[in-house]
């Protein structure tokens, strides 16, 4: 009976007074209980796993722990007992505010996509757990978690009791670590080995027909004492993996494997020790053996392919660092302890270091999820992750930069948009249905077998569970798309997930921001027209528009000579402008409205020039505009003149009207472009063609499109030769690759089309393997080699196929150099 003792007070269906304890944690309730679901419950927390647990079907999980809740806490591990002590604390986390922790843990174990579901939904379990995260090719998780409610060693525990013990140490090479894992591994094989030759040359009396009893029976009892190791050691890992997946109410691709072994064993050892015959051990022992030669396999191959799957090594995340008085724009990667960086305006940390100079206003949400800024002063510590606000400020690192970790906070869920068809969700649930499949046809074929041969059901239950390969299916969407993310970024195209491949895909309309995007700002001259403006005011600008990242305030600032001097109370207005102080001075830069206001304009500018102007008032009194002339990018014209055959255009800039004409081609008629537009504008714009049905593309230059790029199906974000990291983005387009954008879109729908074939080849596998094994005529042997091999065909076919479709279609020939090397190999200077 469900909560007997608990629910004493509580009548079927109704509820007559408030229990004194909660029913999920046995936790005193106090004095106002929350009533939900027809039970009390001490917190909303208690109350939302309990009905997470019964919208799954898990309400039985209360039949086998009366409080459930009360486990995590009291059961901790003693050996992570250490894990509380504050100074290991502070050396383990990644970040932490007194509020928010984020761990990360190496996780051996971590093997298949079921792995990363239950990995991925610890807050289920735990609700102190705000957000779990793992990678898969580096078998690591990465956990955010409220440090006030929760220990390390509790989460570590938690970890440790379902099947993934945390390998903690962080001074052992992660080489060596592979090396213990593979030692263990064929430690493993060779007992496997040696049992299954033994246990062959012991039946060898049985192969040929040999019927002395005596030799008989002891031969069978010296082989069940040699298929113990075997199959309890040697594949223990497969009853592990089962066992905690099932206890956590997951089905996942061991248990149709662990299912076969155990019937083989069980039925092998009644066989022997009833005389009735001489059981399976031989098959048993092999198919162990082989299994485990199917895991290196597959180990070896995914390794192999493992470097282009890392796309993350090729984002093109840049800083700028500081030696004496030289600034250059390097890539995070080069970076290291003891080095100064200058940030910007809105840039992000990209490692924890200590302000060295300068004052700045931290937004954390990255990491938190929490928007709630952080001011800190010179001296303090400032944790990677954190996106600064003010003006530019000097930074020493105490800690070398992370091109992973700064990935991790491109893909962080404050910037997720919500999927119709995740891929990896897909996955998930092919490998998890599939596998329910599996056991229902063994189920069936043991009734239809023992109905026509009983001796026959063991092998051919056994070679059903063992040739189905539920890894063929999960693995080929994530090893197709981990291929293709390679290839792209690999040509300057950067994506933030395989999702937004599939997107890309199914796009049918392309919206562009024109500055920065199509044209190069500044590319042919900056005019001045306006009231002559003297030195110090010249100065005074310049060192504005140095603490702004924009497109145009870069191409101002390399134009403007003189030493740029304090700026005080800097304020940057996405679509509008920047203003500061400098040198008493009250600057503001930017559009007309923004600058000038609503009144006349009425100072002589003299001779007008064609461009996109950058309006500037001193001390409250327009003086002028700077002119910056712009030239398509090269490859745009071919580009527009591919894009407009396959999809919908549209133009969308915040400039004059000075280009009109030069795109109205390009773009079928004038009502498809749009000009003085805000980020507000921008926006709508991309709502009101998304409620007509259509999946939007919208290329920007990622700063005044913030909004418009995260509305969008597909966010694309233009970079120049210094990296911008815009979160609300899908993926960052390297400047100089913005005419083979159309090359990309098709390369990614050649990538579905192999993901679609890759499921076809799996399917037909299966069929053909199962339907052979339901006959009676595929061996568990036979079947325990097909299976490993099967994954990693498909992995292979998966792979090599988006190799050569990159090949076709010339990808793989115009490999990316990188935006921070010049044809020299030296490092571009920023200023």
């Amino acid at each position: 009976m469900t909560q007997t003792i608990l629910s004493d007070s509580i009548s079927t269906g109704n509820l007559e007074e408030p229990s004194k304890l909660c029913f999920h944690c046995g936790a005193d309730n106090g004095a106002v209980p929350v009533e939900a679901h027809q039970h009390f419950f001490c917190c909303e927390g208690c109350s939302a796993v309990y009905q997470l647990l019964c919208e799954n079907s898990l309400c039985n999980y209360y039949d086998l722990n009366p409080n459930p809740g009360n486990t995590r806490s009291k059961n901790v591990n003693p050996e992570y007992g250490y894990l509380d002590d504050p100074e290991i604390f502070k050396k383990l986390v990644l970040f932490s505010n007194g509020k928010t922790a984020r761990i990360s843990f190496r996780l051996p174990q971590i093997h298949c996509s079921s792995c990363i579901w239950l990995l991925e939904h610890l807050y289920r379990i735990n609700p102190d757990i705000v957000q779990s995260e793992v990678n898969f090719s580096r078998k690591e998780i990465f956990i955010s978690f409220n440090e006030n409610k929760t220990k390390l060693s509790e989460i570590a525990s938690l970890l440790s009791s379902l099947g993934y013990s945390p390998d903690i140490s962080r001074n052992q090479d992660s080489t060596e670590k592979e090396k213990s894992g593979n030692r263990s591994l064929w430690i493993k094989i060779g007992v496997a080995g040696f049992c299954f030759g033994n246990i062959m040359l012991l039946s060898f009396p049985e192969y040929f027909g040999i019927t002395e009893t005596s030799f008989i029976h002891l031969f069978g009892y010296l082989n069940i004492a040699i298929a113990i190791p075997s199959a309890f050691f040697s594949g223990s890992g497969y009853f592990i993996s089962a066992w905690n997946g099932l206890r956590n109410r997951i089905v996942n691709m061991d248990v149709p494997i662990a299912v076969g072994m155990l019937v083989i064993f069980i039925r092998s050892v009644f066989e022997i020790l009833s005389q009735t015959g001489s059981g399976y051990l031989d098959s048993l022992s092999g198919l162990v053996f082989f299994l485990l030669i199917g895991k290196v396999f597959q180990q070896k191959t995914f390794d192999l392919l493992s470097f282009d799957r890392d796309y993350r090594s090729y984002f093109p995340l840049g800083v700028m660092r500081k030696k004496g008085n030289l600034i250059q724009s390097v890539p995070v990667t080069s970076l290291k302890i003891g080095d100064r960086i200058i940030l910007r305006n809105a840039e992000l940390v990209p490692a924890d270091s200590v302000l060295i100079k300068g004052i700045t206003s931290l937004d954390y949400s990255f990491v938190t999820g929490e928007s709630e800024r952080t001011d800190a002063g010179e001296g303090e510590f400032i944790y990677a992750g954190g996106r600064h606000f003010g003006t530019s400020i000097e930074l020493e690192l105490v800690n070398e930069a992370s091109q992973i970790y700064i990935t991790r906070l491109w893909n962080h869920q404050s910037f997720s948009k919500v999927e119709s068809g995740d891929v990896s969700s897909l996955s998930n649930r092919i490998g998890k249905n599939f596998t329910i499949a599996v056991l229902a046809i063994s189920f069936v074929a043991s009734i239809f077998w023992w109905m026509i041969d009983s001796t026959m059901i063991v092998k051919v239950v056994s070679s059903i569970l063992i040739v189905a390969c539920p890894c063929a299916l999960a693995l080929s969407l994530p090893f197709t798309m981990g291929s293709v993310l390679a290839i792209l970024g690999r040509n300057g195209f950067y994506l933030k997930g395989p999702a937004v491949i599939e997107n890309l895909a199914e796009a049918d309309t392309i919206v562009f921001d024109k500055t920065g995007t199509l044209t190069l700002p500044g590319s042919a001259g900056i005019v001045w027209n306006g009231l002559p403006l003297n030195v110090d005011e010249s100065l005074a600008i310049k060192s504005l528009v140095s603490h702004s990242t924009h497109p145009l305030s870069v191409s101002l600032f390399k134009e403007l000579k003189g030493k740029i001097d304090q700026v005080e109370h800097f304020f940057e207005y996405p679509g509008k402008g920047i203003a500061a102080e400098v040198a008493g001075l009250k600057i503001k830069l930017g559009s007309r409205l923004f600058v000038c206001g609503y009144s006349e304009y009425s100072a002589d500018t003299g001779t007008e020039v064609s461009g996109t102007k950058i309006w500037v008032s001193i001390n409250e009194v327009p003086r002028g505009h700077f002119i910056l002339t712009s030239a398509l990018r090269p490859g745009v014209i071919p580009l527009l003149e591919d894009l407009k055959e396959k999809y919908s255009l549209a133009l969308i800039s915040g400039d004059n009207e000075k280009d009109k004409k030069r795109f109205t081609d390009f773009f079928q008629n004038e009502n498809n472009i749009h000009f003085h537009q805000t980020p507000e504008n921008k926006l709508k714009f991309i709502e009101d063609i998304q409620q007509n049905g259509k999946k939007v593309i919208m290329a920007g230059d990622g700063l005044n499109d913030a909004g418009a790029l995260k509305q969008s199906d597909v966010g694309i974000s233009i970079a120049e030769d210094i990296s911008s990291f815009t979160p609300a983005s899908d993926a960052i387009l390297d400047g100089e690759r913005v005419g083979d954008l159309g090359l990309f879109l098709a390369f990614c729908k050649k990538a579905m089309r192999i993901v679609r074939s890759s499921f076809y080849l799996s399917f037909m596998y299966n069929f053909v393997g199962v339907s052979i094994a339901i006959s009676g005529n595929l061996s568990p042997i036979v079947a325990a080699i097909l299976m490993p091999l099967s994954s990693v065909s498909v992995v292979l076919f998966t792979t090599l196929s988006v190799k050569i479709a990159a090949n076709k279609m010339g990808l793989s020939k115009k490999i990316f150099k990188g935006i921070f090397h010049s044809t020299s190999g030296k490092p571009k200077p920023a200023f």
